[in-house]
Parts: C-alpha cells; sequence; structure tokens
C-alpha cells in the first residue's frame, strides 16, 4: 500500500489565505519577520492540510539574524549628513556589538513609505532603529502591524513606536538659567525642525520657560530656523536687522549655532561681546569653533546603549519602558558672557 503523498508549501498557502513566501518566512522564523498572528494561522493550516515540514519548535522564534537595522530620520542618504546622526552611529555600534548584534544599515537613494517598510521586513533584522526620524509615521505603522520592533533615537513624533530621548525642556532651562544668571533678559531663539520631535519639544519649552522667567519674548525674537547651519547663518540676518535687539540667543542645535557666530561676525558683530550664543547637543566642533560654543551637552552613548537595551528586550518579547528620557548637562564655553551696558 503507497503512502499517501504530503501537502506542498502551495497548498498551505492556499489553505492559509497567504502568499508562498510568507509561508515559508512563518515556518522558518525569516528572514523576513511576520505577525504572530499570521504564524499561527500558517501552522494552523500546514497542519490541516498535512504539511510535514512543520517545526513548531522554530515558529515562534524571535531573533534570527542578531542584527539591528540603522536608519536615518527620513530613510534617505541625506540625513546622514547631519553631525548628530553620524556621532550617534559609532555610539549604536558598540551598543549593538556589546550585546552581540551587528548592524545593517538602510541607506535608500530614495523616498517612498511603502517600500522603506518592506525593505526593512526583507532586510534580514531583529529591529529598527530610527535616528530623530520624521516623515515615517506611515513606515513605523505599517512595521507596528507587522509587530516588527521600533525604536525612535532622538523621539518620534509617531505613539506607535518605543522612544529614546533627551530632556528638552531641562537642557533648555540650563541654557536660559546661564543666560539668565549672565544679566541678559532679552533673549531670542532660533527654532529648528517643527516636523522633528526635538524641534517642537525644544521651542515649546522655550516658550513655556520664558513665561516662567517672566521674560519680555517678542514675536520677531523667535526665528524660523531648521536645524543646518544655513538656517542659522540667515537668523544672524534677521537678527542683525532688527530695530531692537536681543543681547542673547539660544539656538536649537550647534549647527545653528556655528552659523550664527559666523554670521554674525562676518558682518563685524562680536560674540559674545554684542551677543551671547548657544548651541543644543555638544558635538565635538563647538570645541573648536571660534568662539568655542556654550552648548548642552546630550549624552549620545548613554543615548544609543538605551536604544539598544531597549530594542533588545522588544526583540526578545520583553516589556520595555516606552519612553526614555536621558538628562543632560550645560557645558560652559566661550559664546557666552554678561551683557554690555547700553
Amino acid at each position: 500500500m503507497s503512502k499517501a503523498k504530503s501537502a506542498n508549501i502551495k497548498e498551505v498557502a492556499r489553505e492559509a489565505g497567504c502568499s508562498v513566501s510568507t509561508v515559508s518566512y512563518a515556518l522558518n522564523g525569516g528572514p523576513r519577520r511576520v505577525s504572530a498572528e499570521t504564524v499561527e494561522r500558517v501552522r494552523e493550516a500546514a497542519l490541516r492540510v498535512g504539511y510535514e515540514a512543520v517545526r513548531p519548535v522554530t515558529l515562534h522564534r524571535r531573533s534570527v539574524a542578531k542584527t539591528i537595522g540603522v536608519m536615518g530620520g527620513s530613510g534617505t542618504a541625506e540625513r546622514f549628513e547631519q553631525a548628530i546622526i553620524r556621532g550617534f552611529l559609532g555610539s549604536l555600534a558598540s551598543a549593538a556589538a556589546g550585546e552581540g548584534y551587528h548592524l545593517h544599515l538602510f541607506c535608500p537613494v530614495s523616498y517612498e513609505p511603502s517600500g522603506l517598510a518592506s525593505m526593512v521586513l526583507q532586510g534580514g533584522c531583529d529591529g529598527l532603529i530610527l535616528m530623530a526620524p520624521y516623515g515615517l509615521d506611515s513606515v513605523i505603522e505599517a512595521l507596528s502591524q507587522e509587530r516588527f520592533p521600533v525604536v525612535a533615537l532622538c523621539g518620534s513624533l509617531s505613539p506607535s513606536c518605543l522612544s529614546v530621548g533627551s530632556d528638552n525642556e531641562g537642557g533648555l532651562r540650563q541654557a536660559m538659567s546661564h543666560l539668565i544668571r549672565l544679566g541678559h533678559r532679552r533673549i531670542a531663539y532660533v527654532e529648528g525642525r517643527k516636523d522633528l520631535f526635538d524641534g517642537v519639544e525644544r521651542g515649546l519649552a522655550f516658550q513655556r520657560l520664558a513665561k516662567e522667567f517672566k521674560l519680555e519674548v517678542r514675536p520677531e525674537w523667535v526665528i524660523p530656523g531648521f536645524f543646518t547651519r544655513e538656517s542659522g547663518w540667515q537668523a544672524s540676518r534677521v537678527v542683525i536687522a532688527m530695530h531692537e535687539r536681543p543681547t542673547a540667543i539660544i539656538c536649537s542645535n550647534d549647527e545653528e549655532a556655528e552659523g550664527l557666530i559666523r554670521g554674525l561676525i562676518e558682518t563685524g558683530f562680536r560674540v559674545p561681546q554684542d551677543f551671547s550664543v548657544t548651541g543644543f547637543d555638544d558635538i565635538e566642533f563647538t570645541r573648536y569653533t571660534q568662539p568655542r560654543i556654550t552648548t548642552v551637552r546630550q549624552r549620545t552613548s548613554a543615548m544609543a546603549k538605551a536604544a539598544v537595551d531597549v530594542l533588545c528586550q522588544a526583540v526578545a518579547g520583553g516589556k520595555p519602558p516606552r519612553s526614555t528620557l536621558m538628562s543632560t548637562e550645560l557645558i560652559v564655553r566661550d559664546s557666552t558672557a554678561p551683557p554690555q551696558s547700553s
């Protein structure tokens, strides 16, 4: 009597109502991650049709490649041009290696949300770290639906992913308190990107703190910025053209501060004698500019390690904190001084 023929993978796919590739991923634990519901549906379909390749031990395997994906905030290569993003990469690599993980850098040539989500899911990674994400809410949502672990480093405007960031309000408080102690009351602010979590939080923090410290903040003293040197330089032109100028200027990040200082000095103004200037991040170049920049230090190494730790907990099926907030430190250098008497 001949043995009954075993069902094949196409029959499993038909029974489960999904593609052959999804059946393969579900039964073999990767390389693409599929949701727990899909894995269970495929498993049950395979058992019903008598598919002999079902291996229960591997069906719910959480980690396959021991690889962490890393993507710049917009998903494209231009994000890696920013100093803060480059600064995180080495720390992420060290933290990942300490947990026995490799890094896989996603750097596509173009931005297309559904394509980015598919690329990540097919990339053989156990989870993804997004550095200062913007415009990626649909990508985060797509990965969330697949129960693919995602951590936003430097925060996210999306509620669907875990996040690790700095205490933006605490950092702004340190910078503003420092300027007030020096005697400044007319303090301007150069905004960051309004589509970035840090840009939004720092802007709101400046407004709250100005009210708390009873500072007069004229509308023209809140100057648009974009977290770039160019926008800092443009801000210098706005300040110079003011009828009544501030004596101190807080910038949303160090690149803005460098551009602002350069623009002021080019037109004959002095920093800090005419304007005190502060930044945010403590990028390495702030120690070598002229003058050296007073800034709020983000704990980039600790933040990178926290992001890797949170992601590893999520990959292992644990319940890491939804949001991790790291303290900041004011680094006083040469770009701030008491205001000169009028």
